[in-house]
C-alpha cells in the first residue's frame, strides 16, 4: 500500500497526511499547528488504505528521503497522541525502513536558499525562492504541471479558495516580502535543513524499544556510470532503451548541479549557528543529497545517541529499538 503526502509540505504536515490516507478520515492538521502556521486545519478526506490500522494491526513503514524522516514524525505524533478523537499509540507502527533519509539534514537545503544563521528565512532570488514562487503561482493558477498534484489545498493558494484579487495579493507579497508557505518552518525545504532535524531528533528522542528500525544508505559515486541493459527489440525496447538514456543524462546533471551548488561553499554562518555540529560530516560521500552520514541513523540533536549496528547476516538476530 502506497501513502502520498504532499511533496513540499513540512514533516508535521506530511505525517498527518500519512496518518488520514492510511486510517481513512479527513486529515486534521491540529488546530494549534494550524493557527500558529497560518493554514487551514483540516484537509482532504480519504476512505483509508488500511482502516483496521491500530497496535493490534500494526503496519510496517518504508519512506524514502525525506519519507524516511517523515514515518518517523508519523510515529512520534502516534506516541503521543497527537490524532484528537484516536487513542493512538508508537506501538501502532512494527518497523520503519528509511531509504535515503536525511535523518541528521542536509546543507543541501542552505545551499538552495536557507539562510545559514537564520533559517527558516530564505535568500530572495536564491534557487529555494524562485522555485517557491513558481510554486505558489502554479497553485494560484490551479495549474498541476505535469499531473503533478502540489496536495498544499490547505494553504488556500488558488483563486479559486479566495478570489482574484486575494489571491494575486498574497502571490505577490509572497515573491516582493515574505512567504508563508516557504519563509516559515511548515515546509519540506526547512525540514531538509540540519536546523529542523536537530529539533526534530530531540522531539522524537530515543527509537522505540519495541519497533524494528532499518535504515538502508547510498551514494551516487557511480552516477556517472552508463551501463544499460541490451536494447530489446522493436519500437517498445527502443523506447525503454531511449528512458535509460534520458533517466542517465538527468541524473547525472541534476546530480553534479547539486554537489556543486552543496560542496562550493564553507558555511561559515552555519558553523557559527550551529557550533556543535562537525559540518565535515555533511560533506562525505552523498547520494546528491544527503551525506552517508545523515542517512545512517539520527544523531544530532540527541542527548544519548542512537543505539545502532550493522544488518545481521541472520534477520532473526535484529533487535527492536537498535538502528
Amino acid at each position: 500500500l502506497c501513502a502520498w503526502p504532499s511533496g513540499l509540505g513540512s514533516l508535521w504536515d506530511r505525517a498527518c497526511e500519512m496518518f488520514f490516507q492510511i486510517k481513512g478520515g479527513t486529515v486534521d492538521f491540529g488546530q494549534e499547528h494550524s493557527e500558529r502556521y497560518g493554514h487551514s486545519r483540516f484537509g482532504r478526506t480519504y476512505p483509508g488504505l488500511f482502516p483496521e490500522w491500530s497496535a493490534t494491526n500494526p503496519v510496517h513503514l518504508v519512506g524514502h528521503s525525506l519519507g524516511g524522516t517523515t514515518i518517523r514524525v508519523l510515529q512520534h505524533l502516534l506516541g503521543t497522541n497527537a490524532f484528537e478523537g484516536y487513542e493512538t499509540s508508537a506501538d501502532w507502527v512494527l518497523s520503519i525502513t528509511t531509504i535515503n533519509a536525511p535523518h541528521n539534514g542536509s546543507l543541501t537545503a542552505y545551499a538552495l536558499g536557507e539562510k545559514e544563521a537564520a533559517a527558516p528565512q530564505v535568500v530572495k532570488l536564491s534557487p529555494g525562492h524562485v522555485l517557491g514562487s513558481v510554486v505558489h503561482t502554479l497553485c494560484f493558477l490551479n495549474l498541476k504541471p505535469l499531473g503533478y498534484d502540489f496536495s498544499l489545498d490547505h494553504w488556500n493558494l488558488s483563486f479559486r479558495e479566495t478570489s482574484w484579487i486575494g489571491g494575486m495579493m498574497l502571490l505577490l507579497r509572497s515573491v516582493l516580502w515574505k512567504s508563508e508557505l516557504v519563509e516559515d518552518e511548515d515546509n519540506a525545504a526547512y525540514d531538509a535543513s540540519i536546523h529542523s532535524m536537530r529539533e526534530w531528533n530531540k522531539k522524537i528522542g530515543e527509537a522505540h524499544s519495541q519497533t524494528y528500525y532499518l535504515s538502508l544508505v547510498g551514494d551516487a559515486s557511480d552516477a556517472n556510470t552508463f551501463n544499460p541493459e541490451p536494447m530489446g527489440p522493436g519500437l517498445k525496447g527502443f523506447a525503454a532503451y531511449l528512458l535509460i538514456v534520458v533517466q542517465w543524462v538527468f541524473r547525472r546533471v541534476f546530480l553534479t548541479l547539486l554537489e556543486w551548488l552543496t560542496f562550493r561553499r564553507d558555511y561559515a554562518e552555519l558553523k557559527k549557528a550551529l557550533p556543535e555540529v562537525d559540518l565535515r560530516d555533511y560533506k562525505g560521500p552523498s547520494d546528491g543529497l544527503c551525506t552517508v552520514f545523515s542517512q545512517q541513523f539520527p544523531s544530532i540533536g540527541l542527548e544519548t545517541p542512537c543505539e545502532s549496528a550493522n544488518m545481521p547476516d541472520n534477520v532473526d538476530q535484529m533487535r527492536p529499538g537498535v538502528w
